[in-house]
Formats: structure tokens, sequence, C-alpha cells
């Protein structure tokens, strides 16, 4: 039977331009990894001109390496890497891939190289952000050693040097400095943290508040809070006179409180947090006040103050703030593995969109050594979904039932099935009658269709259809579709799939561009037409595969399309989502059996208000400078 591979090795190569073959090539090579065939790999990488995807090929290779303990032979390949990308031609595409290689240079200990591939970043943000993560990267990889922290304090030094070079409005400055500071604190360089501090403390000063006061306020809580963390409170306290009394100095003293607990000064914590409190009490407005106790409730519990923590939230006298707040709690709670105290809030949070993530992440923590703990994770998740005579909160209740079927699928007993099914659908019925219910019918097709109850699962994906097509004129109705094609494909109807994902709408040409993290396109048609041939490709249908990559209109999406159906092929055990990647959106993902746990999820340090006032610097060095001399200024490129 003729190689599958070389087919798409012809099939890459008849595209039309380098950067297309580049891509789809560049899939070939992680298929020939995936098969070990190392030799091959490194012949198709010679075969790949354009220079980004020669050198992503080359991190493939490198990652590959790493994999089975060839560390030295990665880090000469990384390194090589760097140097194959031309800045000048793709500046944007360019710094992105740049940042990947300097931050996975410094996970496999090779820090200076991390430094000089992150030098040749063009947008100083970018620079930024690689130099952080790297040194963040070399510290854990070292185990937190005297030598790796003062290495890691060396790189953050080089990172305060780039921040500084920034425009823009100083409060929106003050996170990149702050999360510069604090890195620098952790690794025991309080001298460079307070410096760092010291100096967007000074432009904050000299700047007018050109954007909200809120704004400038929040900063300067951040920064307070920063210098109790490097160890200097009393800048602290100087800080907090710039913030007027009430609410925003409530925010201000509880953030001072916190760095002070996480710094083994428990007793100066409570004075601030009970003088925190007593900044609100005058605050009439009754929101504004309900989110700032909920700021000093996960303060408080951050610092293992549980009790007084618990009796802050009691003050709220709202119920869903309250529960709200209780729901923070206990993600803490449940990061700390205090799981006897996390279970006790439930008694107090009464709805079931709050309740399910803390059930989940208990159901999570249950050792799987017999069938009877499959059932006490099932019984855990029938709890969570009882009702409790208060309403759910609608705009979290698709999230719970996502948690539920992932949890029931991958660590529930089969036993149990129905049961959840059946609570799962009388909660969907709570949706509204929109495409919010369409992507939860899909979620409980793809469940459903992941037991083998078929019929069930098709019968589902008809309700999903024909709610989709009722709402057709809705932004949202791509999307629906897609994860209508994802669900179809999961009971193993691909053909369906394809038809389905073909009448998806052409995206926008600024949707066309959009990519997800992990490199994957965001427009749904794409997203779904890949899939299609991924599954296909899985199902030994080649020439399936082929016809759903082709009918992408868009050249680098169909290369990328290309290159999934090559892992695919090489790659039996993957599933479609881990090939395809994380799809168009980053709230509703396709794959239900993927979960993150409640105290996994991030918790913000502050209030994160919505920035956009900062303006990168573009910066070429070197022989990269000489190149855009002599060709023109990079700032126009955007690719």
């Amino acid at each position: 039977m003729k190689d599958p591979l070389i087919q798409l090795r012809f099939q890459a190569l008849s595209l039309e331009t380098l950067d297309e073959v580049g891509q789809a090539l560049e899939g070939l090579v992680r298929a020939m990894l995936a098969r070990d065939r190392v030799a091959d790999a490194k012949d198709e990488l010679k075969r790949i001109e354009d220079d980004l995807w020669r050198a992503r090929a080359m991190r493939s290779i490198a990652l590959y390496q790493t994999d089975h303990n060839a560390t030295e032979d990665a880090k000469a390949l990384l390194s090589q890497a760097q140097k194959t990308i031309k800045v000048k031609k793709r500046p944007k595409r360019a710094g992105e891939l740049l940042r990947i290689i300097a931050i996975e240079q410094a996970d496999i200990g090779a820090l200076e190289d991390a430094i000089v591939t992150a030098s040749r970043i063009p947008s100083v943000l970018t620079r930024l952000s690689a130099l952080q993560r790297a040194a963040a990267k070399f510290q854990n990889r070292a185990g937190g050693s005297n030598k790796a922290k003062r290495a890691a304090s060396r790189v953050l030094s080089e990172a305060f040097q780039q921040a500084a070079k920034l425009q823009g409005r100083s409060d929106e400055l003050v996170d990149i400095f702050v999360d510069i500071a604090r890195t620098q604190a952790t690794a025991r360089d309080n001298k460079g943290a307070v410096k760092t501090l010291r100096f967007i403390r000074k432009r904050l000063d000299s700047g007018q508040p050109d954007g909200p006061h809120m704004r400038y306020n929040r900063a300067y809580a951040r920064i307070a809070s920063a210098f109790t963390f490097a160890g200097d409170h009393p800048d602290a306290m100087d800080v907090l006179r710039n913030i007027p009394e009430g609410s925003e100095r409530a925010v201000a003293l509880s953030a001072v409180a916190r760095s002070l607990g996480q710094t083994d000064n428990t007793d100066a914590a409570l004075a601030l947090f009970t003088l925190a409190k007593e900044q609100l009490i005058n605050q009439q407005d009754g929101a504004r006040k309900n989110k700032v106790l909920s700021l000093i409730v996960r303060d408080e519990a951050i610092v293992d103050r549980y009790a007084d923590a618990f009796t802050t939230a009691g003050s709220i006298p709202d119920k869903e703030a309250q529960s709200r707040a209780l729901l923070g709690m206990a993600a803490i709670l449940l990061q700390q593995d205090k799981d006897k105290e996390a279970r006790i809030l439930l008694n107090y949070i009464p709805y079931i969109s709050m309740r399910v993530p803390i059930y989940a992440d208990l159901a999570t923590r249950v050792t799987l050594e017999n069938a009877e703990d499959r059932l006490k994770v099932s019984n855990l998740l029938i709890e969570s979904l009882k009702p409790t005579g208060f309403d759910p909160i609608i705009s979290m209740l698709p999230g719970a039932i996502r948690s539920v079927l992932a949890v029931q699928l991958t660590r529930g007993s089969k036993e149990m099935d129905e049961q959840i099914f059946t609570q799962i659908r009388e909660l969907i019925r709570l949706l509204p009658d929109n495409l919010i219910r369409v992507n939860a019918l899909t979620f409980l097709a793809t469940a459903q269709a992941a037991r083998s109850m078929k019929n069930p699962a098709n019968k589902t994906i008809g309700n999903a259809w024909t709610l989709a097509w009722l709402n057709k004129k809705d932004e949202g109705y791509p999307l629906a579709l897609a994860n209508i094609a994802q669900s179809q494909i999961a009971v193993g109807d691909v053909l369906s799939a394809f038809d389905t994902a073909a009448r998806l709408p052409q995206p926008t040409p600024e949707q066309a561009e959009e990519r997800a993290p992990d490199g994957s396109f965001r427009a749904p048609k794409f997203d779904a037409l890949t899939t299609v041939a991924v599954a296909a490709a899985k199902a030994g249908e080649l020439e399936m595969a082929l016809r759903a990559a082709k009918q992408i209109e868009y050249p680098s999406a169909r290369a990328a399309a290309m290159a999934a159906v090559a892992v695919a092929v090489a790659s039996p055990d993957k599933s479609v989502r881990e090939v395809v990647g994380i799809g168009p959106t980053d709230i509703v993902e396709y794959n239900v059996l993927d979960f993150t746990p409640l105290h996994q999820e991030v918790v913000s340090e502050e209030e994160i208000l919505e920035t956009n006032g900062l303006t990168d610097v573009i910066e070429l060095d070197g022989q990269d400078k000489k190149e855009a001399d002599l060709n023109g200024s990079p700032e126009s490129a955007t690719n």
C-alpha cells in the first residue's frame, strides 16, 4: 500500500506560495517524528524554503530531541532555528516565533541562548514577555537554587531596561513593571524590585490622570502591594497616601495586607485588613461595596485567614455576590488542598452554577482504585446538580454542564450515565431558546456518543440543528454549526459533519487572520473543515480528508489543514482536537473531555480593568537593522 505521507508531500508541494508549502511540509516533519523517523524528518526539513516554517520545523525536531534526552542537540538546533529567521520580512510573525524559541531555550537550561534570541524580537512588548517567561522557566527548572535566582535576576534586570522604553499611559504601564518587580522579589532580588517600583512610581507621580482616576488609584494599590512584597513597607505606606479614602483605599489596604501575609508578617496584615473594612463603613454604592468585600475575602483566604474571610463574606448582604465571594474562597482552599473546608462552603452557596465547579474539583481528587470509587465520583456530580430552590445563574450554566460531563466521562461510573444525562437535559431546558442552548446540546451529544449512545446522541444533535437553524441570523451561528459538526464526528458521522462544515459562512478577511495561542485558526469554518479532514484521515479516508482540506479557500488555513492531516495519519493515538488545536474560541472549547479544575483557574491579583493605551516600540538590532535599512522600515509590516 502506498505510504499516505508520500501522497501528502505531493499535495503540499503543489501549493502556490513558499509560505503555504512550508506550513504543509512542517506538518509532514511532525508526522515523521510521530513515527520516530528522525532521518526522514530532517529530509523533509531540507525541502522547506520559507524561513519561518523552516525554523518551526527545526523547533519540532528540537522538541523531539528534548523528549528523547538529547538536550544538547536540541540546544544547538534551537540556536540554529533562531538564526534562520529573517525578522525584517514578517516582523510580527517572526517576533512571536522567536518568543516561543527563547522560552523553550530557557526551559532546557540554555538561558544565555534565550537572551540572544529575545534580543532579536522587534516588538519591545513581545521581547519583554519572552524575557519574563524565560526567567521564570529557567528558575523553575533549576529548582529555585541561588544560582538560578541570580541568573533569573539578571534577565529580569534586562526586562526592566526594555520596559523603560515603552510609551503610553503611565497607569497602564504599571502592570508590566509590577510583574517584573514581583518576579525579582521572588528571585530574592529585593533591591532590584524596589528600583523597578520606584521608577514606575515616579513616572506615575509625574503623569496627569489622563484616564479614569480609578485606574490611577488601582495602579498605586498594585505598586504599594509590590513594595511590601519586596520588603519595603515604608515606601508602600507612602504610596497609600496617594489613594483617597473609601472603597479605593480599602482595595489598596487589602492588597498590602495580602503581601504582608505572604511575607510572614501576619499580625500587621490583620491590622490592615481591619482598616480596609473600616474604609467601607460609609460606602453608599452597595454593588461597589460587595465587590470590594469579595476582594478582601480572597486576600484573607490567600494568607490563610479562613475564619476572617468567611466572616467578611457573611457581611455581604446580596446572596449572589456573597456566593461569588465564597466560590473564590473555595478555589483558594482547593489550591491549598483543604478539601474538607471547601466542601463546608457548599452549605452557603445555593446556586447550582456555582456549586458544580466545587463538586467537580472534589470529584477529580477521588482516588480511583475500584468501581466503588467511580460511584463516589458520580454521586458527587449528582449531588452538585440537585435542585436547591434557587434559580441557577444562567451565564455560568453552560460551563457547569460541561464540567459535569467532563468529569463523568473520565472518572465516573457508566452505571450513573443515564441519571446524570437526564439531570443535564433538565438544566439545558432552563437555558434561553438560542445558540447558548445549542452549544450545551452539542456537549451532551458528544458525551452520549462517548458512551456509545448513538441514537440518543443523534436525537440531541437533531434538536441542536433545529434550534441553530431558527437562530441562523445570530452572529454566533457559525460557532454553533461548528459545534454541531464536532458532535457529528463524535458519533462517527464524518460525512454529515463534512456537509455541516461546508454550510458554514466564510469568515471576513479580519476573522480569517485570527489564530488561537497554539497557532490554530479561530474562524469556525476553517476549524470545522480541518476537524473533518483530521477525522477522515484517522478513519483511513485520505481522499475525503484532502477534499475537506481543499474546501478551505484561505491559503494559510488550507496549508494548516494539510499539515494536520499528515499528523493525524502518523499519530493514530492522538484525539482529533489534539491534532487540530484549541479551535475558534477559548471560552467554549470543543472537547468535552477537556476540563480545568476550579483550583487551577487563575485568580487575579487585582480587579482587572481593560487596557488599551500602551504604545509598542519596534526595534531591530544588528544584521536585522542593517537589512531593514536597505529594504525599508518594518513598522508597516503586519504579518
